[in-house]
């Protein structure tokens, strides 16, 4: 299975990488899925993200794993039929989530998240359309106005 990596993710170096799945993937499992990801090496139900070190050598180098930005114990319960895509991410960019993340971080974003965008996307563009057209609307009943004061005043 070939995974592309998404351009968006090139701005941080730090990132293993982001990667679109297929919209009917053929995986038997998440960790199916997540080892097809370079810089991530499964072993059974473990994850390690290559580049990611502890700070000490009793801490855990697991991943901390989200789900559309929420905290998750594991991804043992994801199907890959319901996610979009996998960010990782490891180094110094795993600041931002805390010491939970000393062992890198993997971001799934689900299908029902990206289509729940996408939908709030579109409704805000036809939102702005609407105010568009409104706006140009009372411009032109201003103009008109202006044109019939001026026909009445030449008179």
């Amino acid at each position: 299975q070939v995974l592309h990596t998404s351009p968006d993710s090139l701005y941080n170096t730090n990132a293993v990488g982001k990667a679109e799945m297929p919209d009917v993937p053929t995986f038997n499992s998440i960790y199916d899925m997540l080892s097809t990801i370079p810089g991530v090496e499964v072993r059974g139900h473990t994850v390690i993200i290559r580049g990611s070190m502890s700070i000490s050598d009793n801490a855990s180098t697991d991943p901390l794993y989200l789900l559309d930005g929420v905290e998750i114990d594991s991804p043992d319960e994801l199907s890959p039929y319901d996610i979009h895509s996998i960010e990782v991410v490891k180094d110094g960019s795993n600041v931002i989530y805390g010491s939970k993340a000393v062992g890198g971080v993997i971001v799934f974003h689900s299908k029902a998240a990206q289509m729940a965008k996408e939908a709030e996307k579109k409704a805000r563009q036809e939102e702005a359309a609407k105010r568009a057209a409104e706006r140009e609307k009372k411009k032109a009943e201003k103009t008109a106005a202006r044109a019939a004061k001026q026909a009445g005043a030449g008179n």
